[in-house]
């Protein structure tokens, strides 16, 4: 298992700074990966490193990758560096046990709020409600790693504030891809059109669903956004310009 003790929530990064991760398990090699490109790797303790984000202040990837002895990936980890920070924002960690070939889905959350621990959560695997004893902890059921499998996962927090995310892994995939809710261009062109969805079916009949907050000057939210029958945050026709992002 990986993951970030340096996080950089809510803050504005640039040049060097210094990253540090925690990693259990039989790791043999940690690549560390900024905008999809390998910038390091790490082969023991301290599991620390100085990683250069450039001086222009510009969104970023960060990720981490650990491989055993034989090669094979175990686990990873990745967070996202100048990016307006959702209210609650939750990470999932595939933690796979090379010699029970069992999963584990590890939760961690970061929250600008007060109240931090979740008074509630549901998972979904392949669409089938999984038991959540522990909020940190979903084992996953035993699966095809050669199928797409699909993991969504949600929390309830004090104050009626909700927080979801999902994976798929497995096939072509490999042992992860995230979904996320912020856009931001990465050709050299701006953004027209710009739509993200984010079906929340995963939460109880009857919950009041909205969109709480949109960081952006020029996107607007979609009013008829229920989480159900229509997952368009945004109305759609607007246009997000070059070298700006917007999280909703």
């Amino acid at each position: 298992m990986v993951e970030f003790i340096t996080l950089f929530l809510g803050a504005l990064i640039t040049g060097p700074n210094q990253v540090e991760l925690q990693v259990q398990g039989d790791v043999a090699a940690l690549e560390i990966r900024l905008d999809a490109r390998a910038v390091a790797t790490l082969h023991g303790a301290p599991w620390a490193l100085e990683v250069d984000f450039a001086e222009e202040l510009l969104p970023h990837l960060l990720e981490a990758i650990a491989y055993a002895p034989d090669g094979g990936e175990i686990g990873r980890a990745s967070q996202w560096v100048n990016l307006a920070p959702k209210q609650t924002e939750i990470t999932i960690t595939l933690d796979r046990d090379r010699s029970t070939h069992g999963v584990e889905a590890r939760l961690s959350w970061q929250s600008l709020s007060e109240d931090n621990e979740p008074i509630g959560a549901i998972a979904v695997f392949d669409g089938e409600p999984l038991e959540v004893r522990d909020p940190r902890v979903v084992p996953i059921p035993p699966h095809d790693p050669d199928r797409l499998h699909h993991l969504r996962v949600g929390l309830e927090f004090p104050g009626l504030v909700r927080a979801a995310t999902e994976i798929t892994f497995g096939g072509q995939f490999g042992d992860s891809v995230s979904s996320g809710l912020t856009a931001f261009p990465v050709s050299l062109e701006a953004l027209g059109e710009l739509q993200l969805e984010d079906p929340l079916d995963i939460f109880r009949a009857g919950n009041l669903i909205s969109v709480q907050d949109l960081a952006s000057d020029t996107l607007g939210i979609n009013p008829n956004y229920d989480g159900l029958s229509d997952t368009n945050l945004l109305v759609g026709a607007d246009t997000l310009p070059l070298a700006t992002s917007a999280t909703v």
